[in-house]
């Protein structure tokens, strides 16, 4: 299925609307972390809307784009961009984290079709993110497209044809300062520890 291509004006409005279904769902469950789904609202929204070719009709799609979310107690975000995206109905979201639900506190292969990986402890989406790329190198299928969204940033690995032969490229890692300085941002201080 392709991307929807939305403008930015619809993206701005779209991502609004995420957060607000991410506090309802949340609010709902009388549980949850909303910090980091409304902070990553906005780069996700962007990502599952105008570049992730998914298909919910056809979950396993052999052609799709890859999600791996790393830090699986933002799964509140990733379940509201899903129903976005047609997975499931939105007012299913009111499901969140209750013991008979598909949608739980840490996002589950087994239990809920579109999500690739079942995720919770911190760190690991990024190997497996390179993992699935590399394999997508390797089995010849001519495209595996894997985003990563981690805890410090967002890592993108493409699979590209390369003359001649395959490489893996296109990709972009942010991660945590390498020192223990503080850092300013916008004239507040952070510190990596």
């Amino acid at each position: 299925m392709p991307t929807l291509n939305l403008p930015v004006d619809e993206l701005r409005e779209l991502a609004r609307t995420i957060r607000h279904d991410v506090l309802v769902a949340i609010n709902a469950a009388k549980s949850g972390h909303p910090g980091g789904p409304l902070s990553a609202a906005d780069y996700l929204t962007a990502l599952w809307m105008n570049y992730l070719s998914v298909d919910p009709e056809n979950p396993y799609w052999e052609e799709r784009d890859r999600f791996v979310l790393s830090n699986g107690h933002c799964s509140a975000l990733n379940y509201a961009l899903m129903a976005h995206r047609g997975f499931f109905n939105r007012g299913y979201l009111l499901t969140f984290r209750r013991l008979d639900s598909r949608l739980q506190g840490h996002p589950s292969r087994a239990s809920l079709p579109g999500i690739e990986v079942s995720s919770g402890s911190l760190g690991q989406g990024l190997s497996v993110a390179v993992g699935m790329a590399v394999c997508g190198t390797r089995n010849g299928s001519g495209r595996a497209h894997t985003r990563q969204a981690a805890d410090y940033g967002v890592l993108q690995l493409r699979r590209r044809r390369a003359a001649g032969g395959q490489h893996l490229g296109g990709h972009h890692a942010r991660g945590a300062p390498q020192d223990r300085q503080p850092r300013m941002l916008g004239g507040l201080e952070q510190r990596a520890d």
